[in-house]
């Protein structure tokens, strides 16, 4: 969610996600908002519930509190609620792909700027599997014939298993595979042997853990070199909290991840990628403990603007000063010694930090030698 004070937007946005839709079919969707003292559902009632007939694929949907433009915003900047006053109800809007959908009235009171969920009932009446781009990933080929598709099958789930166990697959891992493929393909179609074959890959247990087998020969409670395969693992879960992509497991299935000159190249390339952001939010959220931050009421006395936007910014302030030392390939010693931070204007002004304004985060060089765990300066040594 953004951070854009009331007065600087036109509406007040609650929600918004992408999500992919698996078939053609017709969905229904419920709301569930934060209401001071406890949340309550807002649900399409039927026989009014909200339907909606989509084509498979990716569809976005947002949540609206419009506000009433011929009324002067008086939202003071740390007042994020719809609250109180006039009428007894204030509007709501559901909307897909950014149309309205659905125009409801929500309850006036302490309405929170935050989405608790977002439920999508069905699908209802499917007419067709639809072309998603999780299909397009899992069925590389398609059988002509009958004949073809054993085949066919064979090459699907030897590549999703290679992916799934994250190592070179072997004859013993495909073929009970296979014989969920049989069992399911007896029982329907060729897609429906794939989805019985997917669904018991993925409560095997070698998809549900990283298992490391000990070498053969290896001596009980001695230190040895794991394998590529366990090492490559090891480094996809640390650095994107996934599995290997293909780039990863063909290295790993020429053995040479090992090699320092490889494993290095391959560590910087994953930093690069946009996945790596899991290691800042997994890492910090652990060591840096951000993860009790949403548990932690402050004194209302003494900070009466506290909110959750504040509550927000305080976590992103910490991740954004991880995520920079991380890229700049910074000292570690800059987490206590640092004499900059990242801020916005609402950050900013609970700091007492002047001239930050705006909603959107940037680097903030301090000039008050009194902020930092040493004060600027590690004791001498």
């Amino acid at each position: 969610m953004d951070t854009f004070p009331e007065y600087q937007r036109p509406t007040l946005r609650i929600d918004e996600n992408m999500t992919e839709w698996a078939l053609d079919a017709e969905y229904t969707l419920r709301t569930l908002i934060a209401v001071d003292p406890q949340p309550e559902e807002v649900a399409l009632p039927k026989p009014d519930e909200l339907r909606v007939t989509l084509k498979a694929g990716m569809h976005t949907i947002g949540v609206d509190f419009p506000r009433d433009s011929s009324k002067p915003e008086v939202a003071p900047l740390m007042d994020r609620r719809v609250s109180g006053g006039g009428s007894q109800s204030i509007p709501m809007e559901i909307r897909l792909d950014g149309q309205r959908v659905k125009a409801l009235q929500v309850k006036r009171g302490a309405v929170s700027t935050q989405l608790n969920s977002l439920t999508i009932g069905g699908p209802y009446n499917p007419t067709g599997k639809g072309d998603t781009p999780s299909r397009a990933r899992i069925f590389t080929c398609r059988p002509v014939e009958r004949s073809d598709e054993e085949k066919c099958a064979r090459m699907i789930l030897t590549q999703l298993a290679r992916r799934a166990f994250r190592r070179p697959l072997t004859d013993a891992d495909l073929r009970p595979l296979l014989g969920f493929y049989q069992t399911g393909r007896a029982n329907g179609d060729f897609d429906d042997g794939i989805q019985n074959a997917l669904q018991s890959m993925l409560v095997a247990p070698d998809f549900l853990f990283r298992i490391e087998q000990d070498p053969k020969g290896a001596a009980s409670a001695t230190a040895y070199r794991i394998g590529d395969p366990e090492l490559a693992s090891r480094l996809s879960f640390f650095l994107w909290s996934s599995i290997p992509d293909e780039t990863l497991l063909d290295w790993a299935e020429k053995g040479k991840l090992k090699d320092p000159a490889v494993l290095e190249q391959q560590t910087r390339r994953m930093l690069r990628d946009r996945r790596s952001l899991s290691l800042v939010a997994n890492f910090a959220g652990q060591s840096l403990y951000l993860r009790i931050i949403a548990n932690q009421k402050p004194d209302t006395e003494a900070f009466p603007s506290f909110d959750d936007h504040l509550r927000v910014a305080m976590q992103r302030e910490t991740e954004l000063f991880f995520e920079n030392i991380l890229r700049e390939d910074r000292s570690i010693f800059e987490l206590l010694e640092a004499k900059y931070t990242f801020l916005n204007q609402q950050l900013a002004e609970h700091y007492g930090i002047p001239n930050v304004y705006g909603s959107q985060f940037r680097r903030v060089e301090l000039t008050d030698p009194h902020r930092g765990v040493y004060c600027w300066g590690r004791p001498a040594s």
